[in-house]
């Protein structure tokens, strides 16, 4: 069987290094090459570029970087009419722009969490979220290790949209975020904190608060291979999509929470 041949954005990232065990060890895959603005040290099994000018042939392309890689990483992609899974947190609103542009054309794949826990955590946030009258209040709480390098985290931010949409929709009102005040907290206000240190993978939590009684959903990763597979899986099925913009969501409906 033809291995699916890989290009990886932001190679000597930890979370591609991770990744490109994964696909050592398997059967489906193979990484064609890399880039990334490190080429100093040699890889033993691909290639690594600092830019995508003569990179070798691949199928698709897996963005683990920077928003700078990333928006160069696009226009590659879109160029080739490669299939991409973006998956690299703090992107810019321009990027976001051209995440979208680029999903007219070519299969794009965007979302900064590819975990099927984090999915869920998702799910249960809009139904909570839904459910829970105005007298709750809601906090969220996300932590990662010392080097992450944007703050909140790209999950957290997620979290909140889901729950300001699921209670605009309901009750027909606003709820705006907090990243720290000075004064007391105001009604229809969603908290969000964020922890930085040690070796933490990451974890996510929400706290309904009402009166007497309070709801908590959490959701943590324990090592860093839980995103990978997630990133291979989008990776599988971009390729049987159509062009468009596509997040875990989606995917979790086509066969998404079988590893490789």
């Amino acid at each position: 069987m033809k291995k699916i041949r890989i290009g990886l954005c932001g190679a000597r990232g930890r979370m591609c290094q991770a990744l490109a065990r994964i696909v050592r060890c398997g059967r489906d895959f193979e990484i064609a090459f890399g880039v990334d603005r490190r080429t100093d040290t040699a890889n033993e099994f691909f290639p690594v570029f600092s830019s995508f000018d003569n990179v070798p042939q691949a199928d698709v392309l897996i963005d683990f970087s920077s928003p700078s890689l990333t928006s160069l990483a696009l226009d590659y992609a879109t160029e080739a009419r490669l299939p991409i899974v973006v998956a690299t947190t703090g992107q810019t609103a321009d990027n976001v722009q051209k995440i979208h542009d680029a999903s007219r054309r070519i299969p794009v794949f965007f979302d900064s969490n590819t975990s099927f826990g984090n999915c869920l955590l998702l799910k249960l946030a809009k139904v909570a979220a839904e459910f829970l009258d105005e007298g709750f209040d809601v906090e969220i709480v996300e932590a990662h290790h010392r080097i992450k390098s944007d703050a909140p985290s790209g999950t957290a931010l997620h979290l909140a949209q889901v729950v300001q949409e699921a209670k605009r929709n309901t009750y027909g009102k606003e709820y705006t975020l907090s990243q720290g005040h000075s004064s007391r907290r105001l009604e229809r206000q969603i908290g969000i904190h964020s922890l930085r240190g040690g070796t933490v993978v990451g974890r996510h939590e929400i706290h309904f608060l009402g009166d007497d009684e309070r709801l908590e959903i959490a959701h943590e990763v324990e090592n860093k291979s839980v995103f990978a597979h997630g990133a291979l899986k989008a990776a599988k099925l971009l390729l049987t999509s159509p062009a468009g913009l596509y997040d875990m969501n989606d995917f979790s409906k086509r066969s998404l929470v079988t590893r490789e």
